[in-house]
């Protein structure tokens, strides 16, 4: 069974992140991109070609980036038809995670990275503020 990574989004923001990755831990052009309404003018015939073309037993990892985007939505259709897991709202972090992981990436282990990521976005400010109080120090967010 070949686990395949599908990022998906609109305008280039999925080849940016597949470039972050490739800067990040290399291997990254494995990772297959939708820059949907750029170079893949019609990211629906994109998508059908891609869930055809693949074998029967590929698992797909697929993340987008808004879950009421029309992106999202044209990957709906294939959860239950084909194995795939969905994820939106995605960041570096998430994306980074399962990118080192995908050989041996599980759905408990998707969803633990999704949990990790959750916690990754942060208002930086706050958190300082808070780092400022316990301890007196701005900086001290970082050590």
């Amino acid at each position: 069974m070949a686990k395949k990574m599908v990022i998906a989004t609109h305008g280039t923001l999925a080849k940016g992140f597949r470039d972050a990755l490739d800067l990040l831990a290399g291997g990254a052009d494995r990772i297959i991109t939708i820059d949907a309404f750029t170079v893949d003018k019609n990211p629906k015939q994109t998508i059908e070609r891609l869930m055809e073309d693949s074998g029967g037993d590929d698992e797909f990892f697929v993340f987008t980036d808004v879950m009421a985007g029309s992106v999202n939505q044209m990957f709906v259709p294939y959860i239950g038809q084909k194995k795939l897991h969905l994820v939106t709202g995605i960041n570096l972090a998430l994306l980074c995670q399962v990118f080192l992981t995908l050989d041996q990436l599980t759905e408990e282990g998707l969803r633990e990275a999704v949990d990790q990521a959750q916690s990754q976005i942060l208002y930086v400010n706050d958190e300082l503020a808070k780092k400022e109080k316990t301890n007196g120090k701005k900086d001290a967010f970082f050590s």
